[in-house]
């Protein structure tokens, strides 16, 4: 399912493979795809110095990319092919639903790295913390009417089947 997200200077769209980053034409910036995989950290941050009461950004640290871009200023996180700008208070309780539901996706993500095959007793107990917690995060996302009733039982087999 397909969420987009309005941001000031584009549209934050977010399925379970992928976010991109639909940047408005005024900016002639191309838009920004990252799977989700790819994902390395992303933060979504109040700036209170920001010019013109802007409330703060949300951007993402692609694997790979070790160049740490500064966003001091509002005119670096413009610059950032990697962030949106987030405008009024509304925008950015919408980015934190995002955030959420980038969250819920990742952890929906089966790692590249084969599982062990036999598991120690405080591995069982902290994956058992795991899957009442990514269960608690998806009734919330389908509480805020993000995942349906189907997407949500569909996700609880496969967290309760492991």
């Amino acid at each position: 399912m397909t969420q987009e997200f309005k941001a000031d200077n584009g549209v934050l769209i977010v399925d379970e493979e992928k976010v991109t980053l639909k940047f408005s034409k005024i900016y002639r910036k191309p838009d920004t795809v990252i799977p989700l995989k790819e994902i390395e950290s992303f933060e979504l941050k109040k700036t209170p110095s920001f010019y013109f009461n802007r409330h703060g950004y949300i951007s993402f640290k692609i694997r790979g990319d070790y160049f740490d871009h500064p966003m001091d200023s509002l005119q670096q996180v413009y610059a950032n092919t990697n962030a949106l700008v987030v405008v009024s208070k509304t925008s950015y309780n919408n980015m934190v639903v995002a955030k959420n539901l980038i969250d819920h996706y990742k952890s929906a993500i089966i790692p590249d790295e084969p599982a062990t095959p036999s598991a120690t007793p405080s591995s069982s107990s902290s994956s058992a913390a795991n899957v009442i917690e990514e269960l608690r995060k998806a009734a919330e996302l389908r509480d805020a009417g993000i995942l349906s009733s189907d997407e949500f039982e569909q996700l609880k087999r496969k967290l309760m089947n492991g």
